[in-house]
């Protein structure tokens, strides 16, 4: 993007980055983000809670598109807008414009021009595989590891967000960007290294707050073609459940944490429950959950 090397625009990567914009936030009023997905929501929110004035672009049609079902962007949509954040979806940015080398404003493609003296991009990242490249190991969307986490040169172990494996139950090769499967994946290297290697199976989750949203996600809705839906939106507390046919992908949770730890047990024991099995709730789920060992 032209311009992106103005003094006042940011990334968040890391703690020192963190401090940076925390220290920028002091003086800054009109701060404008740049993607929509869980770092630009949370962020956005994080502001907007600290009286900025705060736009989101989002070049997407909807926010979070690349992880939760439609019924938890609306949401999510409509909550953002109502705690004040400026909210522009299906627009992208065209460039920077600075005064005295500082970011001043942010232009649309469509022309339009939104003042900012602070700019945060959220619009995702490439894993860093120079060094495994480097050692000739094999490389595709991140670096490739088998079921144990060893590389081509299995002396040689790859774990966390650049390493690409083939998901057991999503059925192809992902690369997961999250503190649990980096963590998951931590103790399974471990396992493969003094000897005790096996497939890696945990089932990934995530989480993101914005706000007073609590969201949580249980498995991987890749393949999803239809969507059942628990609880109500308007009570601030609800689920969608993920399936392809009857079998159960994923689950995605608004402020309900029992179902979010009920879709981890029946994911990882491969329960699928039925559509009456969600209706009749929680007692019901955990019936099915410790059916099964």
């Amino acid at each position: 993007i032209e311009g992106v090397a103005l003094d006042g625009i940011f990334a968040l990567r890391n703690f020192a980055d963190a401090g940076r914009i925390r220290q920028r936030t002091e003086a800054a009023q009109s701060v404008v983000i740049v993607g929509g997905g869980f770092i630009g929501m949370e962020i956005a929110h994080t502001l907007a809670g600290l009286g900025k004035q705060v736009t989101l672009l989002e070049m997407a049609p909807r926010v979070l598109g690349r992880s939760v079902a439609p019924a938890i962007s609306i949401y999510a949509d409509a909550r953002a807008r109502a705690a004040g954040i400026d909210l522009k979806v299906d627009i992208g940015v065209a460039s920077m414009e600075g005064s005295n080398g500082h970011v001043a404003a942010v232009r649309l493609a469509d022309g339009s021009r939104i003042p900012a003296d602070l700019v945060i991009l959220g619009t995702g990242v490439v894993p860093n595989v120079e060094l495994a490249a480097d050692a000739g190991l094999e490389i595709a969307n991140g670096i490739v590891v088998d079921e144990a986490l060893r590389t081509a040169d299995h002396r040689i172990l790859a774990l966390g967000d650049a390493a690409s494996f083939h998901h057991w139950h999503a059925g192809r090769p992902v690369r997961l960007e999250s503190v649990q499967n980096a963590s998951d994946q931590a103790k399974h290297a471990a396992r493969t290294i003094t000897g005790k290697a096996g497939a890696y199976r945990d089932v990934p989750w995530f989480w993101s707050d914005q706000g007073d949203i609590k969201l949580q996600t249980a498995g991987l809705s890749l393949d999803a073609d239809r969507f059942v839906v628990s609880g109500n939106p308007d009570d601030d507390a609800f689920s969608v459940w993920h399936f392809s046919g009857p079998r159960l992908l994923a689950v995605d949770s608004i402020n309900r944490a029992a179902d979010h730890m009920i879709a981890r047990k029946l994911l990882a024991a491969g329960v699928d429950p039925s559509d009456a099995d969600i209706a009749a709730g929680a007692p019901r789920l955990k019936e099915l959950a410790l059916a099964r060992p």
